[in-house]
């Protein structure tokens, strides 16, 4: 069972609230300190200092003296503010509210109407906008859904039903940009495995770095990786390969063939920290530097693998 943080409009007091369903009655009674009942017709209902709440109903904690209360799903959507709704209302101006009816609108839309985040999901076909657009002009030439559902009042009313409603499909689009975002990052993330595990598997046999370069510029044709070769940074900094993942992600390739110290190394890759969030250290010689993550000077930080070909059979 989870919580959820509120307010008490035009206060800072603050609760935790849970929607009663059929799923969670017996553990929110158990919260609370209630009584879970038989109820007619057959189901359960929860019983609490001589209130009887049912599946939609909502318990709540007050968090400054600990004192539990049920009440339904319209009195609770007048009463609280989500804290998310708070503090976006905190930020709009004196003056404007028909941004804080519009919030106040979308949060009753949820809570007492039930007209969840995943309920809208199912709405790609425009049917968000179609609907603020016939509440925003009181007609309902365009309306998606069953006439019953279309509830024109005052001009007011209809705006701030219009604004809920725009504001649920902003919210749409933007939990299905998120996911996008999710999945390439996670086939980039396997994108990156593969180059390692295959940069790994290079022989050690490499000495000369243009016969490395060949190497790895070969590989990264191969997996269809895009890359530039010797891309300049600042100043007198380049690197041996900017490479692209496919969300658009920039790693930078470093080769070593040659020797020197640790702290030389060490130095030239805490600047190309500055241009990337991960590196990768290919190095046929012994440099002395692990794999690990490390800050740059802007106050960013970088993942680096070091991959230490010198280890490899010949």
């Amino acid at each position: 069972m989870n919580t959820t943080r509120y307010y008490l409009r035009g206060t800072d007091h603050e609760i935790e609230a849970v929607r009663i369903t059929k799923e969670n009655l017996r553990e929110v009674a158990a919260w609370c300190g209630g009584q879970a009942a038989a109820s007619r017709p057959p189901g359960l209902c929860l019983k609490l200092h001589g209130i009887t709440a049912f599946p939609g109903y909502w318990a709540t904690r007050s968090l400054e003296r600990n004192a539990f209360a049920l009440c339904d799903s319209h009195a609770f959507a007048e009463a609280f503010s989500p804290d998310p709704t708070r503090l976006a209302q905190s930020y709009v101006q004196e003056g404007m509210n028909g941004a804080k009816a519009g919030a106040a609108e979308r949060h009753r839309q949820i809570t007492a109407e039930g007209w969840t985040p995943e309920h809208d999901d199912q709405w790609c076909n425009g049917e968000l906008i179609d609907a603020a657009m016939c509440y925003a002009g009181s007609l309902r030439t365009d309306w998606p859904w069953h006439p019953k559902w279309f509830k024109p009042s005052t001009p007011k009313r209809n705006l701030e039903k219009a604004m809920a409603l725009l504001m649920a499909e902003w919210d749409r689009h933007d939990r299905l940009e998120r996911a996008v975002t999710a999945e390439a990052n996670s086939e980039s993330s396997l994108q990156l495995e593969e180059l390692l595990k295959e940069l790994r598997a290079l022989p050690s046999s490499f000495h000369m770095e243009k016969r490395l370069h060949e190497a790895v510029t070969h590989l990264l044709t191969e997996m269809g990786i895009a890359f530039k070769a010797e891309e300049r940074l600042a100043g007198r900094d380049r690197i041996d390969f900017a490479i692209t993942l496919i969300d658009g992600r920039q790693i930078g390739l470093e080769c070593k063939t040659k020797g020197g110290t640790a702290g030389d190394t060490r130095r030239q890759i805490y600047r190309y920290a500055d241009h990337f969030s991960h590196l990768i250290l290919l190095s046929a010689k012994p440099t002395g530097i692990e794999s690990g993550t490390i800050h740059n000077s802007k106050g960013g930080a970088c993942r680096l693998d070091v991959v230490e070909l010198w280890r490899n059979p010949t």
